[in-house]
């Protein structure tokens, strides 16, 4: 996930003011946007929120949150932007594979995990 999110963030992704990111001319084109240790925090607090989707459960609150805390961070513009698009990667690809089975819709037990997993209803 994390290297195809790379592979289009360049000059697809927009920071928060709108602009395209561009890549430093001095970065090493191989070298991580974040530690990889991030990515994979990033992609795990995102999976979830394609069993919200699939489940019909409000995701956008957990979302906020998330990135609201990542903001608090020393991160970039750059790598919050970053982060964005990793999360909504990983959501649509694991979106995607719950949802190829039209056979196999959301169960009640898994939409009541995601909805604890996301804290929704909690205040």
């Amino acid at each position: 996930e994390s290297r195809i999110a790379a592979a289009s963030f360049w000059e697809e992704a927009t920071l928060s003011s709108g602009e395209p990111v561009q890549r430093p001319p001095d970065l090493d084109p191989n070298a991580p946007i974040i530690p990889l240790a991030d990515a994979r925090r990033v992609i795990e607090v995102a999976m979830p929120v394609a069993t919200a989707m699939w489940c019909g459960v409000e995701w956008r609150p957990y979302y906020l949150r998330f990135m609201q805390g990542e903001h608090k961070r020393s991160w970039t513009e750059v790598q919050l932007a970053y982060m964005g698009v990793l999360f909504g990667l990983t959501q649509q690809t694991f979106g995607d594979a719950l949802r190829s089975d039209p056979e196999k819709p959301c169960s009640a037990e898994r939409k009541a995990e995601v909805e604890a997993t996301l804290g929704v209803g909690k205040h």
